[in-house]
């Protein structure tokens, strides 16, 4: 029998390639009282005003912001070279830091070097799981080191984070409360950023963790001119057509130790369902 899709019932501020997988066991209240959002939100503004950015025209390309110092613009080197190796590499890249244009810079939305900008382009299905609840599958072949979506959410402070968390499990209801700990320039401290999307998020918050690391690999994005950092999910391998999408929860880059990312677990530990041979049966906590 086909399958058959209808528009996610989701409130889109923003319309995404999101199809739901309807099934008449699952929770359609969860989704009735999810608000979608296709960025991170924040109450703080994100523009750096005296942040350098490019001031290519257009877009970026090799041979513009050329000056007797620079022989190429610095956004489109670094960011370029890191797609480069999600592509070719996928998670062996080791790449956890993707430098990209932004607000301080005066290319245009269709600049290469915003790849992560332009919110979901590949078809994609919410569809239920008796035991795992809302999961996502790619609805069309996705090669390895492209784009898959944003984790977006509300920013909150780690303050915030903890009372959160503490209401989440009084409630005893699952969340989506990813942690990141990105080291600064000076190589001394962390920055920690606290990106909730229980209520508030994108498609990215039904995307379910893998012991294995799964099949997506996230990697912290910044933008050039924006206060805080962004987490983007790529395909760390090919990815088929009807495949679920899963990354891990808890990951460690020691190759670059720069940074951490995790979602945090309610302390009454919750179990896994991913299915892999390394699982111990519970999802990791923070």
């Amino acid at each position: 029998m086909a399958e058959t899709y209808e528009r996610s019932s989701l409130k889109f501020d923003e319309p995404e390639p999101v199809m739901l997988d309807y099934s008449p066991e699952a929770d359609m209240d969860a989704l009735a009282q999810f608000q979608y959002i296709t960025t991170s939100a924040s109450r703080v503004e994100h523009a750096l005003g005296d942040c350098e950015g490019c001031s290519c025209q257009h877009h970026c390309t090799p041979a513009q912001g050329a000056t007797e110092l620079r022989a190429a613009c610095c956004c489109f080197t670094e960011c370029i070279k890191g797609l480069h190796a999600l592509k070719d590499h996928g998670r062996a890249a080791g790449l956890v830091r993707l430098l990209e244009c932004g607000p301080a810079c005066s290319c245009n939305a269709s600049c290469p070097a915003r790849p992560t900008q332009t919110g979901v382009t590949h078809q994609l299905a919410l569809f239920w799981d008796g035991l795992k609840g809302w999961c996502v599958k790619a609805l069309q072949p996705i090669s390895q080191g492209s784009f898959v979506a944003e984790y977006a959410g509300e920013y909150v402070t780690g303050v915030e984070a903890e009372r959160r968390l503490t209401i989440y499990d009084t409630e005893e209801r699952g969340h989506a409360l990813l942690v990141v700990r990105v080291q600064l320039p000076s190589g001394s401290s962390c920055l920690k950023v606290c990106i909730d999307a229980t209520r508030r998020g994108n498609v990215a918050r039904f995307i379910n963790h893998s012991c294995d690391g799964g099949n997506l690999e996230p990697v912290i994005v910044t933008s050039r001119g924006s206060l805080l950092p962004r987490v983007a999910l790529f395909a760390a391998r090919d990815i088929t057509q009807g495949e679920e999408l899963s990354f891990c929860y808890a990951v460690s880059n020691t190759a670059t130790s720069s940074a951490t990312s995790e979602v945090a677990a309610a302390a009454s530990r919750r179990h896994c369902f991913c299915g892999a041979a390394n699982c111990p049966g519970f999802l990791p906590s923070a």
